[in-house]
């Protein structure tokens, strides 16, 4: 517990003080739930980039929850740019699927 509170704090101290905020706030399990589904919609990006063979280059903590970052564009043909980069809102759409079919 220990590393992933230095880990935090260290990489990303706005995500530790939103977290602070959320809190006090009583809104921790909203912010939690943004999370998870901020992690989705770039894991989304990064199941993309590895199945046409791109080279992911690491995941972590950012401000605005987490961040994927793949191999450059330069390098890959457009359409797999523009699929890994359609991959996160498509999971988006497909967890908006999930929940109104309840």
């Amino acid at each position: 517990m220990r590393a992933c509170f230095e880990i935090v704090f260290k990489k990303c101290p706005i995500l530790f003080l939103l977290i602070i905020a959320y809190t006090f706030t009583n809104q921790i399990d909203e912010f939690f739930y943004m999370l998870f589904f901020i992690f989705l919609h770039e894991m989304g990006h990064l199941f993309a980039g590895v199945l046409l063979g791109i080279r992911p280059l690491g995941f972590e903590p950012s401000i605005a929850g987490f961040k994927a970052e793949l191999d450059t564009y330069k390098k890959n043909s457009v359409w797999k740019n523009l699929v890994v980069d359609a991959s996160g809102p498509f999971v988006n759409f497909i967890l908006v699927l999930i929940r109104n079919s309840y």
